[in-house]
């Protein structure tokens, strides 16, 4: 995403980002913004791990902490566009 928003800073095109991805530039006035409204775009992120198996504690570790990023991201308001399909996220295969 850095290559992206450098380009278009240096104004060599336009790229289509995340808010949650651009946010601190638009608000610093490095870059402009708009939302997508029609047609709309929706997408799922997911984050797959395999069930019934040992995870490995960096494994362990990256999926806590990017669980907790993405939250914090969604609940606060600095991810706009984005819903958590769920708020339980207990049942991870995380050991």
């Amino acid at each position: 995403m850095a290559l992206q928003k450098k380009l278009v800073m240096s104004g060599r095109g336009w790229t289509v980002l995340p808010a949650t991805g651009v946010a601190a530039d638009v608000a610093a006035g490095r870059l402009s913004g708009a939302p997508l409204s029609e047609p709309e775009i929706a997408r799922t992120v997911v984050l797959g791990l395999q069930r019934g198996t040992w995870t490995p504690p960096p494994v362990q570790a990256v999926t806590v902490e990017l669980l907790r990023l993405v939250r914090t991201a969604v609940t606060s308001g600095a991810w706009p566009s984005a819903t958590l399909l769920s708020e339980d996220f207990d049942d991870l295969p995380v050991h």
